[in-house]
């Protein structure tokens, strides 16, 4: 019975997939699980934002503390956010992997769809995210 108890606590909360099509102007928000909590251990979340033809979307971080960069090789390896657009011909644009405390800066692009993933290891929770997504027309040139 104890066995089984630590296997939930250890396996935390699932992290589902979440689509969200933007079919006209609009705005929301996207938070890591439990935020403003501590989000749980071993989570792989995928956000996918698409935009209808003549929209574009923008995302600004409001709130960003995840796990900081290790010290000797200064990479993202436990906690992290990773942004990638992809363009209208299908190729995905990898972002680097985000991590700290330092809200990053915003993402304007041009492109109908991005995708967030956020990671968390075994260890070491903090309070997580929270990205305002926006559905914006494309600007006439």
């Amino acid at each position: 019975m104890l066995l089984l108890v630590l296997l939930l606590v250890r396996s935390g909360v699932a992290c589902e997939r979440r689509d969200i099509f933007g079919a006209r102007p609009s705005d929301g928000f996207l938070v890591s699980p439990n935020y403003p909590l501590p989000y749980p251990p071993d989570q792989d979340c995928i956000f996918n934002l698409t935009a209808a033809p003549g929209l574009v979307i923008h995302i600004s971080f409001t709130h960003f503390h995840l796990e900081s960069r290790m010290p000797r090789s200064n990479q993202c390896l436990n906690d992290y956010v990773v942004v990638t657009v992809t363009d209208h011909q299908g190729r995905q644009h990898v972002g680097e992997r985000l991590c700290g405390t330092a809200l990053p800066p915003p993402i304007h692009t041009m492109q109908s769809a991005l995708s967030i993933r956020f990671h968390s290891s075994h260890a070491n929770h903090f309070s997580g995210f929270r990205i305002r997504y926006q559905f914006l027309p494309e600007s006439k040139r």
